[in-house]
C-alpha cells in the first residue's frame, strides 16, 4: 500500500523496517515464555538436571524473569533498527 517493493527496488521505503523489526521482535517474544520455543523448556530440564532437582524453574519464575529484559528489548529494537535502516515513509495519513 506504500509502493515498498523489492522488485521495484523500493524496498526502503518501509518494507524493510517493518521487515526487519517483525523478524527481531520473534526471538525476544519466544525467549520471553517458557513454552513459545522448543530450546526453552530444554533449558529448564537441563537447570534441572544440573542441579539435581533442587532448582526447578517454573512457567511463572521464567516469565517474571523475563519480563523486564523482555520489554526493554520490545522498546529499544525498534529503535535502533529506526536508527540503522530509517524508513523512507515517515508517517501514515
Amino acid at each position: 500500500s506504500f509502493g515498498s517493493k523489492p522488485e521495484l527496488n523500493t524496498a526502503g521505503k518501509i518494507g524493510r523496517y517493518l521487515s526487519l523489526v517483525n523478524y527481531n521482535i520473534n526471538p525476544v517474544t519466544s525467549a520471553m515464555f517458557i513454552t513459545a520455543t522448543a530450546p526453552n523448556p530444554l533449558i529448564v530440564s537441563l537447570i534441572a538436571k544440573g542441579t539435581h532437582g533442587s532448582f526447578e524453574l517454573s512457567w511463572s519464575m521464567w516469565a517474571i524473569a523475563a519480563l523486564v529484559p523482555g520489554l526493554c528489548s520490545l522498546i529499544v529494537m525498534p529503535l535502533v533498527i529506526y536508527l540503522l535502516y530509517p524508513p523512507e515513509v515517515k508517517s501514515t495519513p
